[in-house]
């Protein structure tokens, strides 16, 4: 009787109480779902964001299944818009939180901690940005510009120069800078491989000194002498203002991150990566990759990432209140890694992105100096301004100058990819001699975002 229900009549009715958890085809639909979150918040909010958003769709069986094939396949499979109408903020609440609808189901299921301004809507996106009526939550119709951790910085046109002196290069032709900046870090040409291997001190122990400076290959920017009077760091880089943070690194399997963000803070000089299992490593400046989860992990990354081992060690040699810093990168992994940086491609004369360095086990190698990548800002700050000029003469009729008016398309992104991050790939490589064209292609690779430097590009283009 405690089990049963009367229906008035006096017969019990007692199988209708257990049959919509199995039934109702939008709870089967919502725990699939569920299946392919990132993490990042908190599990009932998430399931009820999916719950809404399921029951919207419900009616809509096209829209509904571009959503679940676009989840399911992790945006292998093209699939067509998912659009939702748009409240009168243009925010969707759930579970008493507010949130920008696309941005909300593109942390659940892609990217657990975007931001709004990190959205770029993709060509393949048929609903229009500024649609007073819908907006388009397919997570896999946007792409990720990553905005840095830095919230004061600027991403207004380039502040004008009121100065005439020459930086590095003369105007009247094109510096290696230009050259090197108008070969972006994300270029899609194959690339040269340049392999590195370790020296005979290198081979001697892992504990070697990263100082011992006879071992690094020098380049005139190591000094300031030829930067004519500009480069006084210390008046840029606010020190009672310094980044809590030197660096953070992110973790992609392919396109897609894969679990949080981690950060280095000032006290931890060494940050080993590699493909441990432990979940506390972050307390002793380890980064696990083998701990992070994936459920729809291609079988490509699950082979590489057993062969990541001990990964590598990241060193920055540097004290929080010194006007310049170097990053050393030490291959800890016996099937080696493959690194982009645009400071090894000065020190090698190639345009910037038109080299992958692969470093083999033992290999330790300098993959940035801040007064290098500070040289680069001013210069590319000044060809900027003066390409401005040269526009302003072009409208009154005079000829503009060569190789100044395409400096005017490099924007903050273009100085922030090369003089601020460092991309490694773990066991597979791209570029000449591999399938892949670029690193979004390599089933694991970590991002390295510095912190100091893109403080200094802030500013620098803060500054008059």
């Amino acid at each position: 009787m405690n089990n049963s229900v009367n229906n008035g009549d006096g017969f019990p009715l007692v199988q209708n109480t257990q049959q919509p958890a199995t039934t109702d085809p939008c709870a089967q639909l919502v725990h699939i779902l569920m299946c392919y979150h990132q993490g990042g918040d908190d599990p009932e909010f998430i399931h009820k964001a999916i719950e809404s958003l399921v029951k919207k769709l419900k009616d809509r069986r096209e829209q509904l299944d571009a959503l679940i094939s676009a989840v399911t396949s992790a945006g292998k499979q093209p699939s067509g818009c998912v659009a939702i109408h748009r409240s009168l903020d243009g925010r969707l609440q759930v579970a008493g939180r507010k949130g920008v609808p696309n941005v909300v189901y593109a942390r659940i299921w892609r990217w657990p901690n975007v931001n709004k301004s990190e959205l770029v809507k993709l060509p393949v996106c048929q609903t229009p940005t500024n649609h007073p009526d819908v907006i388009c939550i397919n997570p896999y119709h946007y792409d990720r510009v990553v905005s840095y951790e830095l919230s004061s910085l600027q991403m207004d046109p380039l502040p004008p120069i009121t100065s005439t002196q020459h930086v590095l290069t003369n105007l009247d032709g094109p510096s290696s800078s230009q050259q090197n900046l108008e070969n972006s870090v994300f270029t899609e040409q194959k690339c040269q491989v340049i392999t590195h291997l370790p020296t005979e001190n290198q081979l001697i122990g892992n504990e070697m000194n990263f100082y011992s400076n006879e071992q690094w290959q020098s380049s005139p920017f190591e000094t300031c002498s030829n930067i004519s009077g500009q480069c006084n760091m210390n008046s840029l880089y606010p020190q009672n203002n310094a980044p809590k943070y030197w660096c953070s690194i992110t973790y992609f399997e392919l396109d897609t991150q894969v679990g949080e963000t981690f950060k280095a803070p000032w006290n931890m000089s060494n940050i080993y990566v590699d493909g441990g299992m432990d979940p506390n490593g972050s307390e002793n400046g380890r980064f696990c990759l083998g701990a992070l989860s994936n459920v729809h992990r291609s079988e490509s990354s699950e082979k590489a990432r057993l062969h990541i081992g001990k990964g590598i060690r990241l060193q920055i040699i540097d004290s929080i209140n010194s006007e310049d810093c170097n990053i050393f990168v030490e291959c800890c992994s016996q099937k080696g890694i493959f690194v982009k940086s645009c400071f090894l491609d000065f020190q090698n004369g190639l345009g910037y992105g038109n080299a992958v360095h692969k470093f083999c086990f033992g290999a330790v190698r300098k993959v940035f100096n801040l007064k290098w990548a500070y040289t680069e800002m001013v210069e590319k700050k000044r060809r900027a301004n003066m390409a401005a000029m040269v526009k302003a003469y072009a409208v009154a009729g005079i000829a503009p100058q060569n190789g100044l008016v395409q400096d005017s398309g490099t924007g903050v992104d273009d100085l922030r990819a090369t003089c601020c991050t460092i991309a490694i790939s773990f066991v597979k490589g791209w570029g000449i001699g591999y399938p892949r064209s670029n690193i979004k292609e390599t089933p694991c690779w970590i991002e390295i975002q510095l912190f100091r430097p893109l403080q200094l590009l802030n500013e620098l283009l803060s500054s008059n």
